[in-house]
């Protein structure tokens, strides 16, 4: 049996983004909540990659600049903490794939 001590102080041994964003990574019934929470990141994100793209417009340039070097450090961060690509980095690479095919379907089918 796990001793509640023992994870409390590994949980408190944790700093930044490890304290707040790895939990729910690590346990599956957190799992929905990352799910809704990706998704909407991936709508966001495919809002502004179409405003970049098809519209033009400097806010969405701006804003799909920043969400890519945001990505690119929380990879980045993930490399030197973790010592590799760990579940991290492929839902990042997941939501950019997702809010890829959302801007191409919104873009195709007018919805957007």
């Amino acid at each position: 049996m796990s001793d509640p001590g023992r994870a409390e102080e590994k949980f408190e041994e944790r700093h930044g983004a490890e304290r707040w964003l790895l939990p729910y990574f690590e346990d599956s019934a957190l799992l929905p909540v990352l799910l809704v929470v990706l998704a909407h990141v991936a709508a966001f994100a495919a809002g502004a990659i179409l405003m970049a793209v098809r519209d033009r417009l400097p806010i969405g340039i701006l804003g799909t600049f920043l969400l890519v070097i945001g990505s690119l450090m929380a990879i980045r961060w993930e490399w030197r903490m973790r010592g590799g690509f760990r579940a991290f980095t492929w839902s990042i690479l997941g939501t950019w794939l997702t809010s890829g095919a959302m801007a191409w379907a919104g873009w195709h089918y007018g919805f957007f």
